[in-house]
């Protein structure tokens, strides 16, 4: 087990992504949808998988 310590603003309990991560991906998400999403992500460094419960 690892333990760490919650961080207001920075960590979220049960997440995969910081708070500031999601809100990129939902943006995104909201603003291209799809394939034009998935490039900016790219183009951005931003790696996830298909599966919101894994990164890849």
């Amino acid at each position: 087990m690892t333990f760490t310590e919650q961080v207001a603003g920075l960590t979220v309990r049960y997440q995969r992504r910081t708070p500031q991560l999601q809100r990129l991906v939902e943006a995104v998400g909201v603003a291209l949808a799809g394939r034009g999403g998935a490039r900016m992500l790219r183009i951005l460094s931003t790696k996830l998988s298909r599966c919101t419960s894994c990164l890849s």
